[in-house]
């Protein structure tokens, strides 16, 4: 497949993928994300965390060096 045959077919599906919001999944037990990444802002980490059924999340700051 080239290039062009390519960036069609993706934005054909591009396209045709409804643009929804899914609900938050429900998991057996509280899930804790060990591999965090900041969002830009305080309201945008709790909105992930919600939307991804987050319980709880561990942010592992690198030593700098």
């Amino acid at each position: 497949m080239d290039r062009r045959a390519f960036l069609v077919s993706a934005g054909a599906m591009a396209i045709a993928t409804p643009l929804k919001a899914q609900d938050a999944p429900t998991w057996s037990s509280p899930v804790l994300d060990l591999h965090w990444h900041m969002r830009k802002s305080p309201e945008a980490n709790l909105a992930h965390m919600a939307g991804s059924g987050v319980a709880q999340a561990n942010l592992l700051a690198g030593s700098g060096g």
